[in-house]
């Protein structure tokens, strides 16, 4: 067999190596056409031709015939092996041999053999592995080549280099294979190779590769770590839980289980965690609604996760309480009548019905009886209403028919109601009573007021506007021409003044209101009468305040700042240390008669001369303040002391750090987060103290300042 290379020749002839192919081949062709019994292989790759005449064609059929091994009749052509391999299946192509003959020599006698396995079995996530491959061949095998092809998730950290020839026997090869990723791996293994000039290639059976996932190691705990969380009835709270990866895989899956098997509670949200990454940390809120009050103890709270091949895993929680209470409502009933009526008079009567608990109020129900028979109401006598919330009013209007004389009573009775759970409260208050007076014709009481605006009175003080009313006065601004300033004109009512006692009690404890002398009390400066169409009508002046009240500053539901609160206190605490000096003591301390002086910037109290008149005589109680009233105030008769003061005071001072007058004190400090706790603390202790229904268990009004003027202080 012979071989032609163009490449050799062009060099030789020195010629264009491209140029000459072109030529080659014509002339290869043309050779082809003369010598039909010769074959003339062109090889492109090579750029030449083998050309194989009859003889060679012989010793191949030939070696078929009587088996000789390829090399040997390679050897006789004198070729080597991969050409001999070229030149077979280019004959085939051509049919110059049969499939049989070619299988012959191209076709391996004795095959080596394999085995692949892995050193270990299996590995976790990010672990090395040994791919092993034993070969053992009766041959000796040239240019070997191992091809492994890998997933995406397996690295090739090493890999042997083989030898040029592996020689007959046995043969192990390790190549180290990194898993990234869990689960089952297919990796697939080709051998090349050249045994006594056979091309040899095989695709080697080798097993799944299983990577296993890392374990993840859950650990939980509640944040903050309490043994008891308060919650409210039927409001939602949320339960934290710390969930933390301390293992060496991600935990998936994961989601808390037992927490719907608890009737006292509705589960809104939280069961599922979902994944928790190595060394990762998750604050996991789960929202529950309790609907039963009580203590709840939850000891079955476990946290179910899987690994990365799906294997349950489990961690329990610590048992915790839920305690659960139910907000609380409390009424406070006015009502809002004249101080006094005329016989036969056909007056209005407002029943206001307030909330000022910390819970709804529900089925609030109770019955308004009127005595006299003679005193008819005309209107329901019975209330009744589904719900109040917290810091509500409801308002209703009645109007009553005076009798001919004597008193009006109105008792109101089988006050009850229920919380949001349905538990049954109960609420009393005392009778209220209107003294009756016989007429003196309307059309007299009509014409017969001298303090209309413009008027001056007494050639002294001319009437601006009127500023404000209550049951018993009315209050003007005037101008003082003498002293050319502004002062308040307060007015015994009209319908006052034909009764001796009310006219001399408000004459005389107006002038012991001249005593008193506070920044933080309403100056008074004088009480008088004015003559007119017969009669004498008593006034007092006062000192003019423009600033409002602090019934104005007070929004229900919406606590005052501290400080401001704290300040107003220490100013109220100065003017009853003034006033129980003087052996007064107010009775009425409320929002409506604390007073802000811009000019001055500090808070004043005011009717004093009024409280003893109100208190004194059941005639001129003007509606009953019970929200603020100490409790020995509403006795039957009343005991009334200082420490009554310090309760009012007390009921003040927590409306205005919390909203409303029954109100919650521990809000004060998840509404001041920028004050020092401790100053909170203090003040929460002492108002508990001022409100405590034992008089003996009120502090002294130095012990109350010393505590607002040290949170004061400490606040700034």
């Amino acid at each position: 067999m012979k071989y032609i290379g163009a490449k050799q020749l062009s060099e030789e002839l020195n010629l264009e190596e491209n140029l000459f192919y072109d030529e080659f081949l014509k002339v290869v062709e043309e050779e082809a056409e003369r010598n039909p019994d010769r074959f003339f292989l062109v090889h492109d790759e090579k750029k030449g031709v083998y050309i194989v005449d009859q003889g060679d064609l012989n010793i191949i059929l030939d070696g078929f015939t009587e088996k000789l091994p390829f090399a040997q009749v390679t050897e006789g052509l004198d070729v080597d092996f991969e050409a001999m391999n070229w030149v077979l299946h280019e004959l085939h192509e051509r049919n110059a041999i049969n499939e049989m003959t070619l299988n012959h020599y191209i076709e391996l006698k004795e095959k080596p053999i394999f085995k692949i396995y892995y050193e270990p079995e299996q590995v976790s996530e990010g672990e090395e592995v040994s791919l092993v491959v034993e070969l053992v061949t009766d041959k000796d095998v040239e240019s070997p080549k191992l091809i492994l092809k890998l997933p995406d998730d397996i690295e090739l950290n090493f890999e042997p280099t083989l030898p040029d020839v592996i020689s007959s026997g046995r043969r192990i090869d390790k190549y180290q294979l990194l898993g990234l990723r869990h689960g089952p791996k297919r990796i697939e293994v080709t051998f090349q190779g050249m045994i006594e000039g056979v091309q040899y290639e095989e695709e080697l059976p080798v097993p799944p590769l299983k990577v296993i996932s890392l374990p993840p190691e859950l650990r939980v705990e509640r944040v903050p770590r309490t043994s008891v969380i308060s919650a409210t009835y039927n409001q939602d709270v949320d339960i934290i839980l710390r969930v933390s990866n301390v293992g060496r895989g991600a935990a998936q899956n994961v989601e808390v289980r037992g927490l719907n098997e608890h009737e006292e509670f509705r589960l809104l949200r939280g069961e599922n965690v979902g994944i928790v990454s190595v060394k990762g940390r998750i604050d996991h809120p789960i929202t529950i609604r309790p609907i039963r009050s009580g203590d709840l103890v939850l000891n079955d709270i476990t946290i179910h996760y899987e690994d990365g091949d799906g294997n349950l895993l489990s961690t329990q929680l610590e048992p915790f309480t839920v305690r659960v209470s139910t907000l609380k409502p409390e009424l406070k009933i006015d009502l809002d009548v004249a101080p006094m009526v005329e016989s036969g008079e056909i007056f209005p009567l407002t029943l206001k019905v307030t909330n000022i608990g910390q819970g709804e109020a529900r089925d609030i129900r109770f019955n308004i009886a009127v005595t006299p028979t003679e005193a008819r109401m005309q209107g329901p006598v019975d209330y009744t209403r589904r719900r109040l919330n917290v810091s509500q009013s409801d308002e209703n209007q009645f109007r009553i028919k005076a009798p001919d004389g004597g008193e009006v009573v109105f008792e109101t009775t089988g006050i009850t109601f229920n919380d949001e759970e349905g538990a049954e409260m109960n609420y009393k208050m005392p009778p209220l009573k209107i003294p009756v007076r016989k007429s003196v014709g309307a059309e007299r009481m009509a014409t017969n007021w001298p303090f209309n605006v413009g008027e001056v009175i007494n050639r002294n003080f001319q009437i601006i506007e009127e500023v404000g009313e209550g049951g018993f006065s009315k209050v003007y601004l005037v101008e003082d021409l003498f002293l050319r300033q502004r002062r308040a004109l307060k007015a015994l009512k009209q319908s006052f003044i034909n009764d001796p006692s009310a006219v001399e009690s408000f004459i005389e404890e107006a002038k012991k209101s001249l005593n008193l002398r506070s920044p933080n009390i309403i100056s008074v400066y004088g009480a008088d009468n004015v003559d007119h169409m017969g009669q004498s009508f008593p006034y007092i002046i006062m000192e003019y305040i423009s600033g409002g009240t602090l019934q104005d500053k007070i929004i229900p539901g919406n606590p005052m700042d501290f400080m401001e609160s704290c300040y107003t206190i220490q100013d109220l605490c100065f003017a009853l240390i003034a006033a129980h000096h003087q052996k007064i003591i107010h009775c009425d301390i409320k929002p409506s008669n604390t007073f802000f002086d811009n000019e001055q910037e500090i808070w004043k109290l005011g009717d004093f001369g009024m409280a003893k008149v109100m208190r004194g005589r059941e005639a001129l109680s003007t509606g009953y303040t019970l929200g603020y009233m100490a409790p020995e105030a509403r006795d039957d008769p009343p005991i009334i002391t200082e420490k009554s003061d310090i309760y009012s005071l007390g009921v003040l001072f927590r409306e205005m750090v919390t909203g409303v007058p029954r109100g919650d004190l521990s809000v004060v400090k998840e509404v001041n987060r920028n004050v020092d706790p401790s100053n909170i603390g203090r003040v929460t202790e002492i108002i508990e103290k001022m409100t405590s229904r034992d008089p003996q268990q009120r502090p002294d009004l130095s012990e109350l300042i010393t505590i607002v003027r040290i949170s004061t202080i400490k606040g700034r």
